[in-house]
C-alpha cells in the first residue's frame, strides 16, 4: 500500500518481510532527513516569494519525484513532510500579508 501510495494505480509491488526491501530495491535515506528536499523546499519559497510560478512547479516536479525515487519512504512521512512544507508556505504568505495563494 506505501507503494501504491507513491506510485498510483496499476502497477505490482512486491515486499519482503524484515530485510528493509520494497520493490527489490533497498531502502533510501527517510524523506525527513533529506537534505535535498531541504534544498528544494528552500528554492520552492524563494520562487514563490518572487513570484517566479515556472520555477515553482519545476521544483515540485523535482520535489515530488525525490519522493518517488524513494521506495522507503512511508505515507506518513509524504504526509508529516508536505503538512510541514504547507505550514512554511503559509507563514511566508503571512509575511508578504497575502489574503490566499493564486493557483
Amino acid at each position: 500500500m506505501e507503494s501504491r501510495f507513491l506510485n498510483g494505480k496499476g502497477g505490482v509491488y512486491y515486499y519482503t518481510e524484515g530485510t528493509g526491501v520494497i520493490g527489490g530495491a533497498p531502502q533510501e535515506i527517510g524523506i525527513l532527513d533529506d537534505s535535498e528536499l531541504n534544498v528544494l523546499e528552500d528554492e520552492m519559497l524563494v520562487a514563490v516569494g518572487v513570484g517566479s510560478n515556472e520555477l515553482v512547479i519545476d521544483l515540485l516536479e523535482k520535489w515530488l519525484d525525490r519522493f518517488r525515487g524513494n521506495p522507503g519512504c512511508l505515507k506518513q512521512e509524504v504526509n508529516i513532510r508536505a503538512t510541514a512544507f504547507v505550514v512554511r508556505l503559509k507563514r511566508l504568505a503571512q509575511e508578504k500579508q497575502v489574503a490566499g495563494f493564486e493557483w
